[in-house]
């Protein structure tokens, strides 16, 4: 596939886009912060400002292209499933959150809650960081990777050359105005998506025939997923995406940050809005995945040598001029853009917050804290840019995407457990995530490995099963180790 753009006209793109966001944080975050603004916004995040920041970070660079994906390879079943769990994560996380923040307002993470719920308790505060940290940083390698990867495609920029213009900007505005930095440019991004996808996803099912192509589409290139409820996809496709999809942001520092930013009145509203308002995006990009599963559209994906992924694209090129298909590039930058600046954030806060405040330096004063926090973002930024570059002909996003759900299975039914029941201990807690840890991620990455790196289909079931028994032996080991407490 030839990239829709020249290099010099792909670069002047990302420059003007780097500048309009470097022009949103100067214009609409203030200069004047302190620790508990850089980090939480000063707890006064509005509902609509937070929903939006909630939906696009949550949106990642492959969610633009993998909700078509899906449409086309597996139908209605497969959005479906793409879809459904990624909206229920919002709903579910908004009932925890809440709970969350009436027992403790002053946390700004959730370890700094498990920290503070079971005072001071080293073991279950560490534990919890772990989960925490590795799940946010499969986050902002897989959308440094793949979505480098996408802008390569479609703009025809080297993917290391990506990687370095997309981070880079990130880490600049981030580690210059922290959490509302993220919110001002996310609420442009998400507006930006949504406006250009209500544009182009009407224009191309008209083009190719209105409604019945898009109902012809349905059950997939090989017209085989007609049915919602097709067993083969959910197998093989919906019940680790559920799972993954609904445990991630259960252990994600992305979520709680903007939890804690929010006012605890708030919450359950911003998180709400924010599931509804990510779903516009995959529901109607996804649309254009059932047109691209129909004759003529769907031979050109077919075609040796055309990614799949890009199936949207192709059905964008078919039916509509050239120039519409920036618009597909400007989508997946914003995406890239928001979930790289989020998970810089998210990880900055847990090193200024979480461990520097906590264990390296306690009475650090203002100054030296905000220094610190910013060069977190910073650190993070670059040791995240040179590990995509050496990893990015080596990193299978599949693999990442289900290890990520593995990593956050330890910490969330124990931490579920905490919140809920005031019996619960430090020690079942902190013993359930580690046992999970050692146990679940090593069954998990052999298991993923055998069936993503090697090919070994039979290894399929063990990738299920590893989904499985992660967040069992985590729920297991709390419920009976609290329950012989109360016992003695």
């Amino acid at each position: 596939m030839e990239p829709i753009l020249t290099s010099d006209a792909a670069y002047m793109l990302v420059a003007l886009y780097a500048i309009a966001m470097l022009a949103v944080v100067f214009f609409f975050t203030s200069k004047d912060e302190s620790r508990e603004d850089f980090l939480v916004s000063g707890r006064k995040l509005t509902v609509w400002r937070g929903a939006a920041s909630m939906a696009v970070s949550w949106v990642w660079a492959p969610a633009i292209f993998f909700c078509a994906l899906m449409a086309f390879t597996k139908g209605l079943p497969g959005l479906f499933w793409f879809t459904v769990p990624n909206i229920l994560c919002f709903f579910i996380f908004s009932v925890i959150a809440v709970r969350i923040r009436r027992q403790n307002t002053s946390a700004m993470s959730m370890p700094d809650y498990i920290r503070e719920r079971f005072n001071n308790h080293q073991p279950s505060h560490i534990s919890s960081m772990v989960c925490v940290i590795l799940y946010d940083i499969s986050a902002l390698m897989l959308n440094t990777v793949v979505g480098s990867f996408l802008l390569s495609l479609l703009a025809g920029i080297p993917v290391p050359i990506g990687m370095v213009i997309m981070l880079g900007v990130a880490v600049l505005y981030s580690a210059w105005r922290g959490l509302p930095a993220s919110v001002a440019t996310d609420v442009i991004q998400y507006s930006t998506i949504i406006i250009i996808a209500f544009i182009i996803t009407p224009w191309v099912i008209s083009s190719a025939g209105g409604l019945e192509t898009v109902g012809k589409g349905m059950a997939g290139v090989s017209g085989k997923f007609g049915d919602l409820f097709n067993y083969e996809v959910f197998y093989s496709f919906g019940i680790v995406t559920t799972f993954v999809l609904i445990l991630g942001p259960l252990s994600d520092q992305m979520f709680y940050q903007r939890a804690m930013a929010c006012p605890t009145e708030n919450i359950v509203k911003t998180f709400v809005i924010g599931g509804l308002l990510f779903a516009l995006v995959p529901l109607t990009l996804g649309l254009l995945g059932f047109v691209a599963a129909v004759s003529p559209v769907s031979e050109t994906v077919q075609a040796e040598g055309f990614p799949t992924i890009l199936a949207n694209v192709a059905a964008v090129r078919h039916y509509l001029p050239e120039w519409a298909v920036i618009g597909f590039i400007v989508m997946a930058v914003c995406a890239l853009s928001s979930t790289l600046d989020s998970a810089l954030c998210a990880i900055g806060s847990i090193w200024g917050q979480d461990i520097y405040a906590r264990y390296i330096n306690p009475n650090a004063d203002h100054a030296t804290s905000m220094r610190t926090n910013r060069m977190a973002v910073v650190v993070i930024g670059v040791v995240a840019m040179v590990v995509a570059i050496l990893m990015r002909n080596d990193m299978n996003a599949p693999l990442v995407f289900n290890m990520s759900g593995i990593v956050a299975a330890p910490i969330v039914p124990a931490m579920i457990l905490a919140v809920f029941w005031s019996k619960t201990t430090a020690q079942a807690l902190s013993t359930a995530v580690i046992v999970a840890l050692v146990i679940g991620v090593p069954y998990g990455f052999w298991a993923n490995h055998l069936f993503y790196i090697q090919g070994d289909q039979a290894a399929y079931d063990h990738v299920l099963l590893a989904q499985l028994v992660t967040p069992a032996i985590s729920l297991a080991i709390a419920w009976f180790m609290t329950n012989r407490s109360v016992s003695a």
